[in-house]
């Protein structure tokens, strides 16, 4: 257990962008100024710079893919100790995790893809 969860810290640093954070140094949050009423709103998201981030939106972001592995994990857990093992996934969670990496694909390369459409 110990060693998983070092694998799993140093995948939500290496996802989270802690490297990113690091050396760049970004402000943890930032604002912005309403122009109707002038109060000042917080901004998670850093806009008008390319691969940028402010420290808030990398943790967060790397929380949510380090919940979806543990997910994942809970998910395959109950099959490995009952001893069905991976490969007799029942049907109907093959098929969702099949079309979950063919979304994927899809967002990733809509370009490749265009036959669908």
């Amino acid at each position: 257990m110990t060693v998983f969860s070092l694998i799993l810290l140093t995948y939500f640093m290496v996802v989270s962008g802690f490297i990113y954070d690091v050396i760049v140094e970004p402000p943890g949050i930032g604002s912005t100024q309403d122009p109707a009423t002038g109060a000042v709103r917080p901004v998670v998201f850093l806009s008008g710079r390319v691969n940028g981030q402010y420290i808030i939106e990398g943790l967060s972001s790397g929380f949510m893919f380090v919940l979806g592995g543990i997910g994942l994990c809970c998910w395959i857990l109950p099959l490995i100790k009952t001893g069905l093992g991976v490969s007799r996934f029942p049907t109907q969670s093959r098929d969702l995790l099949h079309c979950h990496c063919l979304c994927d694909d899809y967002a990733l390369y809509p370009h490749q893809d265009s036959w669908l459409s």
